[in-house]
């Protein structure tokens, strides 16, 4: 948690200059964040559900249609998409976990918040060179 506190720092720190929101939408961010999570954690899992049921249907489909090479090109696809889905599964349990802090107002659900944006930025790369080797 240290390490974590010192990158928010260090960001924070960047931004220290820009421009803040006003006292009363900071307020309300933070008395109603908790119910924003709650329906992103809904959102995210029927997103992660559909896009698992369109990639196995698209593997089919190309093992089908597409033989040998249809096979290997679905299954590196597979791959990206199963390892894109495992970052997204543990950012929507941390969501979930973040749920009752937020709603409590302590700073451990913000710093779950904030270990989310730094999963998902981490990421964007890993999916990405794994979908270049397609």
């Amino acid at each position: 948690m240290e390490t974590l506190r010192q990158l928010e720092t260090t960001i924070a720190s960047w931004y220290k200059k820009a421009p803040h929101l006003p006292g009363e939408a900071r307020n309300w961010i933070a008395k109603n964040a908790w119910w924003i999570v709650i329906v992103l954690v809904v959102f995210l899992g029927l997103g992660v559900m559909t896009a698992l049921l369109g990639v196995l249907f698209a593997g089919a489909v190309l093992t089908s249609f597409g033989g040998a090479i249809g096979a290997a090109v679905g299954g590196f696809a597979v791959i990206a998409v199963v390892a894109g889905m495992f970052f997204s599964l543990v950012c929507i349990i941390l969501a979930a976990m973040a749920i009752s802090p937020l709603k409590a107002l302590r700073k451990k659900g913000w710093n779950l918040l904030f270990l989310i944006v730094l999963i998902e930025a981490v990421s964007l790369p890993v999916a990405y060179s794994l979908l270049s080797t397609l």
